[in-house]
């Protein structure tokens, strides 16, 4: 890993907290919804880590990240395949 994301991360996972239930969002989009700003991340090849970071910290916050309506299809980098966020529980 590149960097230390937590700040980043933690702003994200609050953000799933925020959506209605089985909201379905890209990464890229709940960034964005959260004011922040993609395109330097995705400059510098840090969406790649930040995506994995983000994924395992909103599992552990007890969200289910399914974007399995996508699984075996090429449809672009991981931050921007949409996933539906839920509270698990």
């Amino acid at each position: 890993m590149k960097a230390n994301y937590d700040a980043l991360v933690n702003e994200l996972v609050a953000g799933l907290g925020k959506l209605p239930e089985g909201t379905e969002i890209t990464l890229c989009r709940l960034m964005t919804f959260r004011g922040i700003d993609p395109k330097p991340y995705e400059k510098n090849g840090d969406l790649f880590d930040v995506c994995e970071v983000f994924r395992k910290a909103a599992r552990k916050a007890g969200f289910k990240l399914d974007n399995s309506r996508y699984r075996n299809l090429i449809i672009g980098l991981p931050w921007n395949i949409p996933f539906t966020a839920r509270k698990k529980g």
